[in-house]
C-alpha cells in the first residue's frame, strides 16, 4: 500500500510539475494545431494527421506484439508444467477406501 501512495503521489506530482510549466499544454497545442512549441510555425494538417496516426499505429503494434509474447510464454509455462506433471510417479493410493 505504501508504494502505491508513493507512485501515486509521484505521478501526480510529475504532472502538476509539467502543467504548471507548460509542457502539457504546449504539447496538446502541438498534436491538437500543429503549432511548433516556441515558434510562430505550424505544420500542415496532413503532417499532423500522419504523426497521429504513426504515434497510433506505434502504440497499438506494441501493445499487440507485448501480449502475443506474454500469451507464447504462458503456453509454453503451460506445456512445461504438464509435462512435468506427467514425469511424476503415479501415487499408489489416489483414495483410501473402507
Amino acid at each position: 500500500m505504501k508504494k502505491i501512495v508513493i507512485a501515486a503521489c509521484s505521478i501526480f506530482l510529475t504532472f502538476y510539475v509539467l502543467s504548471k510549466s507548460g509542457v502539457l499544454s504546449a504539447l496538446l497545442i502541438f498534436l491538437l494545431a500543429g503549432v511548433v512549441p516556441g515558434t510562430n510555425w505550424s505544420l500542415p494538417a496532413g503532417l499532423m494527421l500522419g504523426i497521429c496516426a504513426a504515434l497510433a499505429f506505434v502504440f497499438t503494434v506494441h501493445f499487440v506484439v507485448f501480449s502475443i509474447a506474454e500469451e507464447l510464454d504462458l503456453r509454453r509455462l503451460t506445456r512445461k508444467y504438464i509435462a512435468r506433471k506427467n514425469r511424476m510417479p503415479k501415487k499408489r493410493f489416489l483414495s483410501v477406501s473402507r
